[in-house]
């Protein structure tokens, strides 16, 4: 790259800041148990706590881009300085897909009986209101809704025709502005795993190796794109934020400082 790392960041910084400082206008709709809780422990940290974590984030990014590895002091303070809630289940921090077994086990009489015996308790008991406003929403969309509902979305944004890859694994060509990409997206109906993982493939040959396959939250560094609280009533807004997402990450590349110049 022709620009300095030390502009980089500071453009990642503010780049960062600008998602951060707006109420996570982005982060906060992404239906992804991984993002809640790294909100609800972004948010107690202090504001100091919270400019360091993003000057981290953006160095680590910055040496992705630079093709460099971080150094192991810098990923060893960048994951301890997260205030993670304690308890990484409940209603909160479980996809819907497991919440809808425990409602059907009889072995806890319902989820409200396995909060119950496992103990838990404060921000992992209380639901993600933008994601489910009461339990009776705590319903996974159906597979084929879904996938249906994001090809429709795709082609009405981007014009992606879209080709099956087997194995629930779809690819979609698109283009947005004249810029061409791709986005791989696996769907899957078992418990364990998310409802939905999404890649954007970025197609342009002279943007960095590292930025090939990303999503918005691998960029951010909190997430990987593993979607798991997708429900009945949420699925049409969370297909609306992935175009979003989408589109950020396609034109990622394109707003990177390129030349030795102030940061605007």
């Amino acid at each position: 790259m022709n620009v300095s790392r030390n502009i980089l960041t500071e453009w990642l910084i503010e780049e960062f800041k600008n998602e951060f400082s707006g109420d996570f206008s982005r982060l906060s709709k992404v239906p992804d148990t991984r993002v809640i809780r790294f909100l609800d422990g972004f948010g107690a940290l202090t504001p100091s706590e919270k400019n360091a974590w993003i000057e981290m984030s953006a160095q680590i990014l910055t040496d992705r881009l630079f093709r460099m590895s971080s150094s192991p002091e810098l990923i060893q303070r960048f994951t301890s300085a997260m205030k993670s809630p304690t308890k990484p289940e409940g209603v909160r921090y479980s996809g819907v897909k497991i919440l809808a077994a425990r409602a059907k086990s009889e072995t806890f009489a319902g989820w409200q009986g396995w909060l119950r015996n496992t103990g838990v308790t404060g921000f992992a008991e209380k639901l993600p209101e933008y994601f489910a406003k009461n339990v009776e929403e705590l319903i996974p969309v159906r597979l084929s809704r879904l996938r249906k509902q994001v090809e429709k979305a795709l082609f009405h944004r981007f014009s992606a025709e879209s080709a099956d890859l087997g194995s629930q694994m779809w690819r979609y060509k698109g283009r947005l502005e004249g810029t061409p990409f791709g986005v791989i997206i696996r769907y899957s109906g078992k418990t364990l795993l998310p409802q939905l993982t999404y890649q954007v493939e970025l197609m342009q040959k002279d943007w960095p190796m590292t930025l090939q396959y990303q999503s918005f939250e691998s960029l951010y560094g909190v997430g990987g794109g593993y979607w798991d609280y997708i429900t009945e009533a949420n699925a049409a807004r969370s297909v609306e934020i992935l175009c979003d997402l989408i589109a950020y990450v396609v034109k990622f590349p394109e707003r990177l400082p390129r030349e030795e110049s102030s940061v605007v």
